[in-house]
């Protein structure tokens, strides 16, 4: 491969190389973006649904526990029971699931309070015969002491689900800041590349298009009118040679004229 095609080449090579370059490392750089992105919004929507799975079950013991206190219907224990075991284990779930289980400290109490509560008032016997005074005095335990419990429980779900909301604002800050660093390569090599487009304008305009404009010029003004055969650019690689071929062509024209 000869020198002013050789320089062609390596150019425009230079350029796909840095385009293949650029592409393969926003494409690395989008797939992790895609990652970091589903793995903010399923852990932001995963937390809603144990949140959601927590109040499910409070709310079941509260009714079931409604109907063994207030009325004295001592076949719903066992669902009772249930759900609060149901509210415990989901409560262990989310730890195990939760990056910072410490976000979990303030539910984790009121679920604690609450499931002894239910567990110390379930542990009695069930009376033989059901009273009004049993039923009245069970029905004020429920206003007053589960009521309070169960209280603290929702509202502490409800600043769960409000501190884990919170912790997406550095998270969503941190995926901006990468998408950032996904558009900065291509950026870069656009600016490489458009610099390298206009130095190869130049040395082919400089050092190609320039001498063959004047080689032809010259030569059509010495075929027209006699003139002589002088140039002025710098010719390199193939034009140089064409030139002093050129220039050989006229000089046996001279020797066999003046033979």
């Amino acid at each position: 491969m000869k020198g002013l095609r050789k320089k062609v080449v390596i150019g425009f090579g230079c350029i796909v190389l840095l385009l293949a370059f650029s592409g393969l490392v926003s494409m690395l750089e989008l797939g992790r973006l895609s990652r970091d992105a589903e793995e903010i919004f399923g852990a932001s929507s995963r937390n809603v649904e144990l949140a959601q799975d927590m109040l499910d079950a409070a709310q079941s013991q509260h009714t079931t526990l409604m109907h063994v206190a207030v009325f004295g219907q001592y076949e719903f224990a066992d669902s009772c029971r249930h759900s609060s075991a149901r509210l415990v284990a989901t409560l262990e779930q989310a730890r195990e699931e939760i990056y910072d289980a410490t976000s979990l400290d303030s539910l984790s109490a009121a679920t604690l309070r609450l499931t002894t509560t239910v567990e110390d008032f379930l542990a009695v016997e069930p009376p033989i015969e059901r009273t009004d005074s049993l039923i009245r005095v069970n029905a004020a335990w429920f206003s007053r002491q589960y009521e309070s419990d169960y209280m603290e429980l929702h509202n502490a779900v409800k600043d769960y689900i409000t501190s884990m909301q919170g912790t997406l604002a550095p998270r969503t800050e941190l995926l901006k800041k990468n998408a950032y660093r996904t558009v900065m390569p291509v950026l870069i090599t656009l600016i490489v590349t458009i610099l390298i487009v206009l130095m190869l304008y130049y040395f082919v305009d400089c050092y190609g298009v320039r001498p063959i404009t004047e080689l032809n010029k010259r030569l059509d003004d010495y075929l027209r009118y006699k003139l002589p055969f002088t140039t002025k650019s710098e010719y390199v690689d193939e034009l140089s040679s064409i030139k002093e071929q050129i220039e050989v062509l006229i000089t046996r024209n001279k020797k066999r004229i003046d033979d």
